[in-house]
């Protein structure tokens, strides 16, 4: 039969295995929209070096000094938001007890 004692203990194990489970949702969470993120910026580069190399008919040619300039303003873009979002989280974990 389980103790109240023992009760408490599995109790207070399974709040700190609840935290440790949501820090980490949230870490995934911010990760996630770091490299949505990253994947929106790579998608406009690789649109800007497309328009570049192969041109639209219908387009005006982008000179290279604008291309330069606006990759150079994404890049700023991607420095900015990396450095606005960088967090350190850790936490400790005990060792689950051996039944």
């Amino acid at each position: 039969m389980i103790t109240s004692e023992e009760k408490e203990n599995r109790v207070q194990e399974l709040k700190r295995e609840k935290a440790d489970l949501e820090r980490e949702i949230s870490s995934l969470e911010r990760e996630n929209s770091d490299l949505q993120s990253e994947l929106a910026y790579v998608r406009r580069q690789m649109e800007a070096l497309k328009r570049k190399l192969f041109g639209s008919p219908t387009s005006e040619k982008v000179s290279d000094e604008q291309l330069q300039l606006a990759l150079s303003d994404l890049e700023k873009e991607k420095l900015e938001q990396v450095e606005s979002e960088k967090e350190v989280i850790g936490y400790c974990r005990r060792k689950p007890k051996a039944k």
